[in-house]
């Protein structure tokens, strides 16, 4: 009798034909072998045309195969079709568990389900955030308390946000939850006002563990994240290697790529890094810089005017380098944080509208 066996979605264990599920105990795989990144690559400008090059080092398209030994080639997840594939495998997968419930009433069934979590649309047209700030207007976020996946319905319905910010840097780093998160935020893409909203990550600093930090932004933007913030950025060096990183696991951040939808969140938190805050900021293709003002209280030992002073300085050097700024705010200060200039304010109750307002949103 056994077990019938289903995979669909994303599988990166090899890109051979024996290293397929299909070659390993599942009935039917249906998915993908690569970061998304990779499977749009032919599509650069760059890319070689050649066809012996596509034919020996291109990547495979969206498989499907079976454990009698067929294997078919569905066609290549390209840009257009990274639109629709999270819908293409649900369908596949759904039908797969139809099948077996009206011919294999009598066998278990085991089933797994990767969703490749591709954005609702590609490039800056599905970055909401992006979308706004290209407008020159000011946007609004909210931190995440609630990682689960009503949660994320509960902020999603709320039309007047525009991006949220997920705290990967205290705690566990949770990918599979962050993963549920994002699936159950972007599936009430309807409800969103134009479009789901934004989720920016902040992960554990760089200089505590480079390598980590590495394989930590690797590993958001396979999930599906929209940005990753990196708090205490201690100098330009640190903050162009995380630049490098990002750019190596994907070609859509923007600004670099005007047409990108990626960001990168830089926050400048210490004293050493507010002394060459102008220098740290100059760093090429960073999306937004902020100060930290949390982190800048215990910094300067809770000495307020140095507090202001050092945001005050990384939001003129943001202004000087045309790089977005952003902030917090609460009901008392949101007003003169817009007028200000920050670009991006993480606010809570009434701030949202207030700040709205002043912004003319």
């Amino acid at each position: 009798m056994g077990y019938a066996t289903g995979q669909f979605g994303k599988n990166h264990l090899g890109d051979r034909d024996e290293h397929l599920p299909s070659n390993h105990g599942f009935d039917e795989f249906f998915g993908n072998l690569y970061h998304l990144n990779a499977e749009d690559e032919p599509e650069n400008e760059d890319y070689s045309k050649d066809p012996a090059f596509a034919e020996r080092f291109g990547p495979r398209g969206v498989i499907h195969s079976l454990a009698d030994g067929m294997i078919e080639d569905t066609g290549p997840l390209n840009r257009k079709r990274m639109e629709t594939i999270d819908e293409e495998v649900t369908e596949r997968a759904l039908g797969f568990i139809e099948s077996q419930g009206t011919m294999h009433m009598h066998r278990a069934l085991i089933f797994l389900a990767a969703i490749s979590l591709t954005h609702t649309a590609s490039g800056a047209d599905g970055n909401k955030l992006i979308r706004i700030l290209e407008s020159g207007q000011v946007a609004f976020g909210s931190f995440v308390r609630e990682k689960t996946p009503e949660g994320a319905r509960e902020l999603g319905e709320n039309a007047k946000l525009d991006f949220l910010f997920y705290d990967m840097e205290h705690g566990a780093f949770d990918v599979p939850t962050l993963e549920l998160f994002l699936k159950a935020l972007r599936a009430g893409t309807a409800t969103c006002g134009g479009g789901a909203h934004t989720v920016i990550v902040r992960i554990p600093p760089v200089h505590d563990d480079p390598a980590a930090a590495k394989e930590r932004i690797e590993a958001l933007i396979e999930a599906g994240a929209d940005g990753v913030a990196l708090p205490h950025i201690m100098n330009a060096e640190e903050a162009a290697k995380a630049v490098q990183w990002i750019e190596a696991a994907t070609d859509r951040m923007w600004p670099g790529n005007p047409e990108g939808d990626f960001l990168s969140f830089m926050m400048i938190e210490d004293r050493d890094s507010v002394d060459h805050a102008e220098e740290i900021i100059r760093t090429e293709r960073v999306s937004i810089f902020s100060p930290g003002p949390g982190s800048l209280r215990g910094a300067y030992g809770g000495d307020m005017d140095a507090v202001q002073a050092a945001v005050a300085k990384v939001l003129a050097g943001c202004k000087a380098a045309s790089v977005p700024c952003a902030n917090t705010a609460r009901e008392s200060d949101v007003v003169a944080k817009v007028k200000a200039g920050f670009r991006l304010l993480i606010v809570q109750g009434e701030a949202l509208d207030l700040g709205r307002k002043a912004a003319r949103r």
